[in-house]
């Protein structure tokens, strides 16, 4: 499996979901790709790339997955920016923003 830095290859197989020797299933396996790349996406890679490439084994009825993993950029949060004409929900909003420069 080639990944850049950020999962280790246990998240990203508990994020696949199969296990060596468990007939092949291509919903399962697109499902658990797709759940991969969200996984680098709650950690800021919001243009994380997980890519498998089927290998087939016909002599052995098996299929092997080669697993790239491009995490691009992690992004960090910036300034949050709320219009909203109702003061109701401005006012709890800011006092999360200053409890937070705080350190509360």
């Amino acid at each position: 499996m080639d990944r850049q830095r950020y999962l280790v290859s246990e998240h990203l197989d508990s994020a696949l979901g199969m296990k060596n020797g468990e007939v092949a299933n291509g919903a399962k396996i697109d499902k658990g790709l797709s759940a991969a790349a969200r996984r680098y996406g709650h950690n800021g890679h919001l243009e994380a790339r997980v890519n498998g490439a089927p290998e087939f084994d016909d002599a052995l009825n098996r299929i092997s997955y080669k697993i790239t993993v491009k995490e691009g950029p992690q992004f960090k949060m910036g300034k949050l920016t709320i219009k909203d004409s109702r003061k109701q929900m401005q006012t709890p909003i800011r006092k999360m923003e200053t409890s937070k420069r705080r350190g509360v």
